[in-house]
């Protein structure tokens, strides 16, 4: 948490950064029992009073996982079903990086052993730039 910037001046840094507009996202609750989440001019509202706090935590998980794996899919960040864009950060995302290179691999008819991908995965990462994804120079490396 403590990498990320969430003040105000991100948006103007998002800016700078993407050179192009930056379109807000936001997810409110009402005091009235409503979420409301709002992309630009779209907005979205749901009366979830009536639903257990778990249910509305369930909810607002699927709305923020829905919208990411939406921004994902408009940034062009899969290939064959696969969310391309990891930062394996932890052992979890390590395995999941290096099995969706193994199966893009696979896809191609090339068989690579799990530790040949994970060395590679690593050796890769010494390299890696911020606007590229592990996951595809891995397969491109091995493939």
């Amino acid at each position: 948490m403590l990498g990320f910037d969430f003040s105000r001046s991100s948006i103007e840094k998002r800016r700078e950064i993407l050179n192009q507009p930056v379109h807000i996202f936001s997810i409110l609750k009402s005091e009235f029992g409503h979420i409301e989440w709002k992309l630009g001019s779209l907005t979205q509202h749901l009366d979830w009073s009536g639903f257990h706090i778990l249910f509305q935590h369930l909810l607002l998980k699927m709305i923020l996982n829905i919208h990411s794996t939406l921004i994902m899919g408009r940034l062009g960040r899969y290939q064959n079903n696969l969310m391309t864009w990891v930062r394996p950060t932890n052992g979890k995302l390590i395995d999941r990086a290096c099995r969706y290179v193994i199966y893009l691999l696979e896809e191609d008819g090339v068989h690579v052993s799990y530790d040949e991908v994970v060395k590679e995965l690593f050796h890769q990462s010494e390299n890696i730039g911020g606007t590229e994804s592990i996951v595809l120079k891995t397969y491109e490396a091995l493939r």
